[in-house]
């Protein structure tokens, strides 16, 4: 019983650790490697208490790299996880007020 709580508490520091790593890279403006850090804290995670945070962060992200449909389809995540997600539920609000862009042939 011991080991079991010990093995949560470690992927628990885990998903933590990635989250903010992902995070500060964010900051930073390195996307690859934020996107990375909380895909990978998302795995691990599965359906912990912190994946509704993780979702929004990596649809903010998303959102902040340039990627809408992404950043869209994660804060979707976030807002059903998490329904009185204010955060999630304003950045939404502002993807859905931005002028659709049309797509051109090319």
């Amino acid at each position: 019983r011991f080991n079991d709580l010990e093995q949560e508490r470690q992927l628990t520091d885990r998903v933590q650790q990635l989250g903010n790593f992902g995070l500060e890279a964010a900051n930073a403006r390195n996307w690859p490697q934020a996107i990375e850090d909380l895909n990978q804290a998302l795995e691990i995670c599965g359906d912990c208490r912190f994946s509704a945070d993780l979702h929004r962060n990596l649809g903010l992200i998303y959102c902040r790299k340039g990627e809408v449909e992404n950043g869209k389809r994660e804060l979707e995540v976030a807002l059903k996880l998490r329904p009185d997600d204010s955060d999630a539920r304003q950045a939404l609000d502002v993807l859905a007020s931005l002028p659709v862009k049309p797509v051109t042939a090319r």
